[in-house]
């Protein structure tokens, strides 16, 4: 797998089981440590990460809410529905609250995980991508980078 040039003592420039274990240990240790310093950046930003962007829908003057109350009053007016506001979702602010003791706390953490791995999958790639890199070919990693690439930009674009 990851080959890191000659080791002392070997001619072939291989690596053993146990140092490829090695390696492959300090890749994860440092994919962990990203996704938890993401994490507790996501929680400490808790507030704005629920306020802007989980929650902002149950807002009614958010722009789909009020895309599809615009869309009923125009069909309303063009096709004479006898309810306007027939696609007029949250007409008025939605009021949440937690029935479990620990809920809120636990939603937070989750949600503060969740966004930790979202915000740290391109490092984690990356770790694992220069594990797995020096046991290609040439030919096998141009192609292993072309799907890389091609998977980031889907990825990038999915979550615009």
């Amino acid at each position: 797998m990851a080959l890191k040039g000659k080791k002392e003592g070997k001619n072939d420039g291989e690596m053993s089981f146990l140092e490829h274990l090695e390696e492959l240990r300090w890749h994860i240790i440092r994919s962990v440590i990203a996704i938890v310093v993401f994490m507790i950046v996501a929680f400490v930003f808790k507030n704005m990460l629920f306020d802007n962007i989980i929650l902002a829908p149950k807002s009614p003057t958010f722009p789909t809410n009020r895309f599809l109350c615009n869309f009923s009053h125009f069909l309303a007016a063009k096709l004479n529905f006898s309810d306007p506001d027939v696609l007029c979702i949250n007409k008025q602010e939605l009021n949440l609250i937690s029935i479990k003791m620990s809920g809120q706390i636990t939603t937070h953490i989750v949600v503060a995980l969740v966004a930790g791995l979202i915000i740290a999958f391109p490092f984690v790639i990356r770790e694992f991508w220069s594990f797995f890199r020096p046991a290609l070919h040439a030919n096998e990693a141009r192609y292993a980078r072309g799907a890389v690439l091609a998977s980031s930009f889907l990825l990038l674009t999915r979550s615009i």
